[in-house]
């Protein structure tokens, strides 16, 4: 079964993300707001109202914003102090876009594994603060992608069997639905995976997958399946047998034909696994 997505839901990932955007600077605060509104579809824009005392770290956690761009000019600050609290906000998964004039504290910048450092004034070269801000929202898809990709895992983890189905991307917001006895393997084409059927599936026995192959790693259920290869996930029920070649490595024969390479560095595991 293949479903797509609605416009609707398709708007709905993104009402989580937020942008706080704080200076005590006027220019450069409108400024900031100026150039991020060409994303506001995409992420809620927050900023720090004018005239407000209040820390930067405690609004940051009040509106549980996820992409924070801080101007450090004006701001009072004890290094290691600052630098500890962006480690904090960044293990929460939280990305940092630091503003100043001081090119010193690029240093700031590398030592709390800030996203990115603009150079004040900013108004001088808009185009780094779109691409600053272009790089935040990419790494937050992908953290989305990968949350997205972890509760299907967990979905798929409970008591399955040969006929249960797992659900796998084939475009932007369309999955197609496969019963796990249907899928011979998967194999890596590119930043993409090719799926092959044992039987035709809407008059096809290959799918390909908008995903890489690891990303499908993690929506399979590793009961059935296993990444024996770079290049392969293997299904245990299209096992027909185990050959041990001369050199030590190992070669999974399919029951339809298709010989499989075991990586050495996968053979242990591998082993375990399908004992």
């Amino acid at each position: 079964m293949i479903t797509t997505r609605d416009q609707h839901s398709a708007k709905v990932q993104f009402l989580h993300r937020k942008l706080l955007l704080h200076s005590h600077d006027a220019s450069t605060l409108q400024f900031l707001f100026n150039v991020s509104k060409k994303y506001e579809e995409e992420i809620e824009i927050l900023s720090n109202p004018e005239g407000s005392t209040k820390d930067w770290y405690s609004h940051a956690i009040e509106t549980n914003s996820n992409l924070i761009i801080l101007d450090l000019d004006d701001l009072t600050y004890i290094y290691d102090d600052i630098v500890r609290k962006i480690n904090g906000l960044r293990k929460q998964r939280k990305e940092i876009i630091l503003l100043s004039s001081d090119i010193y504290n690029a240093l700031l910048a590398i030592d709390c594994s800030a996203l990115h450092f603009c150079l004040k004034p900013v108004q001088q070269n808009p185009q780094k603060i779109i691409n600053a801000l272009q790089k935040g929202l990419d790494h937050l898809a992908e953290k989305e992608k990968l949350d997205f990709y972890k509760n299907k895992y967990e979905e798929y983890s409970g008591d399955q069997n040969e006929n249960s189905k797992v659900d796998l991307p084939i475009s932007n917001g369309v999955t197609i639905g496969l019963a796990i006895k249907d899928i011979l393997r998967l194999e890596s084409f590119g930043q993409f995976t090719n799926v092959y059927l044992r039987k035709a599936y809407q008059k096809k026995t290959r799918y390909t997958l908008n995903v890489g192959l690891g990303e499908c790693e993690m929506l399979l259920p590793k009961k059935f399946f296993f990444r024996v290869h770079k290049k392969y996930i293997i299904n245990k029920l299209n096992i027909k047998d185990i050959v041990k070649l001369e050199n030590n490595n190992l070669v999974m024969n399919s029951k339809y034909g298709t010989e499989i390479p075991v990586s050495r560095r996968k053979k242990k595991a591998f082993k375990t696994w399908i004992n």
